[in-house]
């Protein structure tokens, strides 16, 4: 039984998920069309701040090195500290944004470096750390971090940063953040002492037991009195009439897998981790996963990571959205919208911020509701996508009164389809996977999601390089 009303134990993981994520890079991001007028590199300063924020990604690797190899870091520590300098950031970019060294705004950098850092480490210590908690207020996390992100962009509405003289400063608009972002410590500590929204643990679900069973068979080469414990433990799932509410957020989760519900549908004796998200159909995207699994990961690697193989899917499919997302799409947009607008291009890139942030936090939160299968998020997000790259290099046909809105619309699709991707994948490895996998599936996702991020905007810093002659 929750110590609190649902809602409010919703609200109080939006707060705390609002400061371990990419708020300080995205507040950054939406004064771009202020920094292009006052700092030295014009046009080119989004390629360069993109590029500094996946700095972040060299911590994430120290970071990971570390909890393997030397010391687990307890979440009681590594959370808060997180929570913490989402703050201190913010107000080191208030009273430092502006100084340059020669034509380089090499303090507004580090304040990219900073936020950077955060929001790859969240994806390796909050995302794992959530794991424990109900899929629910996995998504609620997840949503108030982009509730907050959406909230720069509304403050950055009144701002009008794209204005020749906008209604407050940069260094205003950051020191309200720097006090927004002290909140989700407190809701942290909140949620820890009163272990709210803790996961039950005898309500697993039978995605939990039939996966345990695969890869203990696997790790002890299908030893009998393991896979029998397996059994067993599963008719007692589903025997179990405490698992009904689990069970249906199970089914709502991935109605292709409410299958497994059935013991008898089950092949006990043939069971493989890789065909338990579409037993009855694959489809394309699912079959080349599965060939490159078999053909390129080492049995021996499949041995020592047994939840590798069902994780793929989940890290190849955010990797692709925030290379590029995060990674090509943020460098690009500025040139897309400049080259598409009759006016002044940064009014319309300052709109187009401030509404696919709103598209963000839908992304999320729609995750509690429904799921948009993997094959069609990935369509219209990768049409989308290279519709802007096109304008970017300033294709005619978009420089039209329609051109900008057109793209506008566009860059709002990436950012919906971006958020539902990425929290539904962390709900799988939540949901999907045994208690004793669930970190590492979770800390796998987030690593192949801050490397193709940081690739992404390396490719985006060489070819946005040349095209703005940065």
């Amino acid at each position: 039984k929750r110590p609190l009303p649902f809602a409010l134990c919703f609200i109080l993981f939006m707060i705390m998920g609002s400061g371990a994520n990419w708020v300080l890079p995205t507040a950054l991001a939406q004064e771009i069309p202020y920094f292009e007028v006052h700092q030295p590199e014009g046009l080119c300063i989004a390629t360069y701040m993109n590029a500094t924020v996946n700095i972040g990604l060299i911590a994430m690797f120290v970071y990971v090195y570390i909890y393997k190899n030397i010391s687990k870091i307890p979440y009681n520590f590594s959370v808060p500290i997180l929570l913490v300098v989402s703050s201190v950031g913010c107000i080191l970019t208030a009273y430092t944004y502006s100084i340059t060294v020669g034509k380089a705004s090499l303090l507004l950098y580090l304040s990219c470096a900073i936020g950077g850092i955060v929001g790859a480490l969240a994806s390796v210590i909050m995302s794992p750390f959530l794991m424990s908690y109900e899929n629910n207020f996995i998504s609620a996390a997840r949503s108030g971090g982009s509730a907050m992100i959406l909230l720069t962009a509304l403050i950055a509405l009144a701002q009008s940063p794209g204005d020749s003289t906008p209604r407050f400063s940069v260094s205003v608009y950051m020191i309200v953040f720097a006090v927004l972002l002290s909140f989700p410590i407190f809701a942290y500590f909140i949620i820890v002492k009163y272990n709210i929204g803790l996961r039950p643990s005898e309500n697993t679900p039978v995605a939990d037991i039939e996966l345990s069973m695969s890869l203990s068979y696997t790790a002890n080469e299908g030893k009998k009195n393991d896979k029998s414990k397996a059994i067993d433990d599963l008719l007692v799932v589903l025997n179990n009439p405490l698992n009904d509410n689990f069970n249906n957020e199970y089914k709502n989760d991935d109605k292709e897998e409410s299958k497994l519900a059935n013991s008898d549908s089950l092949d006990f004796d043939n069971v493989n981790s890789l065909n338990i998200l579409y037993p009855d159909s694959k489809n394309f995207f699912d079959k080349l996963i599965d060939a490159f699994v078999e053909t390129v990961i080492p049995d021996s690697i499949k041995k020592k990571y047994p939840w590798l193989p069902r994780t793929m899917p989940y890290m190849f499919s955010v990797a692709w959205v925030d290379f590029n997302n995060w990674g090509v799409l943020t460098a690009a947009l500025p040139f897309a919208v400049a080259d598409a607008s009759t006016g002044a291009g940064a009014g319309n890139l300052a709109i187009a911020f401030e509404i696919g942030a709103l598209c963000l936090v839908l992304g999320d939160a729609s995750t509690t509701l429904w799921k948009v299968p993997f094959r069609y998020s990935m369509f219209f997000f990768t049409v989308s996508c290279l519709v802007i790259y096109i304008a970017a290099f300033g294709v005619s046909g978009f420089q039209s009164s329609a051109g900008a809105p057109f793209l506008i619309i566009l860059y709002c699709v990436t950012q919906y389809f971006e958020a539902h991707t990425l929290t539904s994948s962390y709900r799988a490895c939540a949901i999907r996977f045994p208690k004793e996998f669930r970190e590492d599936a979770s800390r796998a996702v987030g690593i192949s999601d801050q490397i193709a991020t940081t690739l992404g905007a390396v490719v985006s810093t060489i070819i946005i390089s040349q095209l703005g002659n940065c």
